[in-house]
């Protein structure tokens, strides 16, 4: 695929010649931003899971690091090694948190 390149149309992206794209698809500065506020509209909901086998900082590390990297997680996540818990914000799919999760190396389930 060849690098994209500036062409000077502000009113497209795909059909820029520069892209290699064909002439009969048109993307306006508007229907770009109508898909972007629909994919960026998600609910965020905060989700809570139980997590097992914490037992040190470096734990509770592996843990924030792993809900982090899950995709439609928006803010940093909240673990607390005393309960046992971690608190994440976002639109990200609960089995993929507990997948992360266990990805680490510790058990965890979707609490409520």
């Amino acid at each position: 695929m060849r690098k994209p390149e500036m062409c000077g149309r502000r009113d497209h992206v795909s059909a820029c010649p520069a892209l290699g794209a064909p002439d009969s698809v048109v993307w306006s500065a508007d229907s770009i931003a109508m898909t972007l506020n629909k994919s960026l509209s998600k609910e965020k909901v905060m989700i809570e899971l139980k997590v097992e086998g914490m037992t040190c900082m470096h734990c509770v590390k592996a843990v924030t690091e792993a809900l982090a990297a899950v995709p439609g997680v928006t803010d940093a996540p909240e673990v607390n090694l005393e309960q046992g818990a971690a608190k994440v914000e976002g639109s990200a799919d609960p089995d993929a948190l507990v997948a992360a999760v266990k990805a680490a190396g510790y058990a965890a389930q979707v609490r409520g």
